[in-house]
């Protein structure tokens, strides 16, 4: 089972803090103004297909059903399935009994709970859908046209994370830890930000939706790009710093 973490940053800097709040729409700009600190390695668990609960409790991925397997024995089974029946990849724990199905399309939230016959699976949540480009109703049911995003596992904010325009035209990302609707991801100013990766440091990189500024968010609080790589002068990034 997975537990998340953050890197530490530098005693002194100061730090914003990250709050949740509503998400606006607001136009997609291409890339970031100031470089970034560069991608981390993708985490461990993506490939996983079977997570142990406990000594006697695990479960299993398998192409369209989780499996809940209670001392060796399958004791019930649930559907995952994708749009076009290709099998889910991933399964990961992000809070105690809450366990995420990732798949190249859809996701799906698995609830462990204790009832009368030990531990028990309730039906999967499938995950709001989100899309790479805003997309209208038009598009999305007479057309067809409408690229669904898959979401990712960010160790560094402790959640399954959903980046995308969602099916109104809004554009953001939408963290998931439980069995909440979701919960978006701003700077303490209101203002939305997107995730765009967990860097090699541990910490999670955002850019702005308005402008695209980049920004990290560490254990401490959140600074701009420019502001973080001042004290990690040894962390690679991109585009490629050019200052001498």
């Amino acid at each position: 089972m997975q537990n998340s973490s953050h890197s530490p940053t530098r005693h002194g800097l100061t730090a914003h803090a990250v709050i949740l709040a509503t998400l606006v729409t607001l136009p997609s700009p291409a890339t970031a103004r100031e470089p970034c600190p560069v991608e981390g390695p993708k985490p461990e668990v993506y490939g996983n297909t079977w997570i142990h609960v406990d000594d006697r409790t695990s479960l299993r991925l398998v192409p369209s059903h989780v499996l809940l397997i209670v001392d060796g024995r399958e004791k019930s089974f649930m559907a995952v399935q994708q749009p076009d029946n290709g099998p889910t990849e991933t399964i990961v724990e992000v809070t105690p009994g809450k366990y995420f199905v990732l798949g190249p399309v859809r996701s799906y939230l698995i609830t462990l709970t204790e009832g009368d016959d030990g531990i028990e699976m309730v039906a999967p949540v499938e995950l709001p859908v989100r899309y790479y480009e805003e997309c209208s109703f038009v598009d999305r049911v007479f057309w067809g046209i409408c690229m669904e995003k898959p979401t990712e596992y960010s160790p560094a904010l402790g959640a399954v994370v959903s980046s995308g325009f969602d099916t109104k035209g809004s554009q953001g990302t939408v963290l998931f830890r439980d069995d909440s609707i979701g919960t978006p991801l701003e700077l303490e100013d209101g203002t939305p930000v997107i995730y765009r990766r967990d860097d090699q440091a541990g910490n999670a990189l955002v850019v702005t939706i308005e402008d695209w500024d980049g920004y990290v968010i560490t254990k401490n609080g959140t600074l701009t790009c420019r502001d973080y790589l001042e004290h990690h002068p040894e962390l690679e990034t991109f585009p490629p710093r050019t200052d001498p």
